[in-house]
């Protein structure tokens, strides 16, 4: 931590991996360092004050394969991934004290996770595969009645999310791999294989998925999204209004640039100017 007018640096906490989501009120956070406990000794959810001094209050719970914690936007729970007494995964919701209140979903694997602007929903993307990065199928729950309220994306190979400011729609990613077509007299193994990016709007209320345009992704923008679950705690990928989407893709002369796209789909993606990352500010 460093003062706004400058000044010494104060660490507050180490740990690696380390990931944290500040409360609402802005004097504490709830950390999540040291992976799973399955694979390390050392793997610790945490509530650090930072009101008054800095102190460290353990939580009795072992963490599960995940790396952002969640805080409600309302204050009054939090979201976490713990091993139960039983040796499952789950995703569970608990009270402001970490108590759980219930489980949201069992998981093998691991999950990433995040809540809607408003507090109603829960997003998550369970996955075989190990942080970081995740690949697998979006679901949508109420957290009060997450088994009677389910509803996923068409497609089962996400790898990111990010919620629109008014809690209406979920933008999602999924991935798939592309060989350019090798110029003449040129060695076919010169080519790289490319990543792409198809992008998927999700209307929570309908269930229903809606297709995006596809396009090559800036390294910058595509080395965000295994840790998307952190990014989306600071930073957004959506205009205010929830009617655009700023994405940062190669043009089809290999130069960066940033793009709005309309998340109804109905206009072409508008070139904005030349870079490789965005985000939009949230006013």
């Amino acid at each position: 931590m460093v003062p706004a007018e400058g000044g010494e640096a104060q660490i507050l906490d180490a740990g690696e991996p380390y990931y944290w989501t500040w409360a609402p009120d802005s004097q504490s956070m709830l950390i999540h360092a040291g992976g799973a406990a399955r694979t390390r000794s050392d793997a610790r959810l945490a509530f650090l004050s930072l009101y008054g001094g800095v102190a460290e209050t353990g939580l009795d719970i072992r963490p599960a394969s995940f790396q952002t914690p969640a805080w409600s936007p309302d204050g009054k729970h939090m979201l976490m991934a713990i091993e139960t007494d039983d040796g499952n995964n789950a995703l569970v919701l608990t009270d402001r004290d970490g108590k759980m209140k219930r489980v949201l979903t069992t998981f093998d694997g691991s999950i990433a996770f995040g809540w809607s602007p408003d507090g109603k929903k829960v997003a998550y993307i369970a996955s075989n595969r190990q942080p970081p990065g995740i690949v697998g199928l979006l679901t949508v729950i109420d957290p009060e009645k997450p088994f009677d309220s389910r509803v996923t994306a068409d497609e089962t190979q996400v790898i990111a999310f990010f919620w629109s400011p008014n809690s209406r729609k979920l933008a999602y990613f999924v991935p798939s791999l592309f060989s350019p077509t090798p110029e003449p007299n040129q060695p076919e193994s010169s080519e790289q294989v490319q990543v792409l990016l198809s992008i998927g709007i999700l209307d929570v209320k309908r269930g229903e998925s809606q297709s995006g345009p596809t396009f090559p992704p800036t390294d910058d923008f595509l080395s965000i999204l295994p840790y998307f679950d952190q990014y989306q705690h600071s930073a957004t990928i959506w205009s205010p209004d929830s009617r655009n989407l700023v994405l940062s893709s190669y043009t089809s002369s290999s130069e960066p640039g940033i793009w709005i796209v309309a998340a109804s789909g109905k206009l072409e993606p508008r070139y904005l100017t030349a870079g490789t990352m965005a985000f939009w500010s949230w006013k």
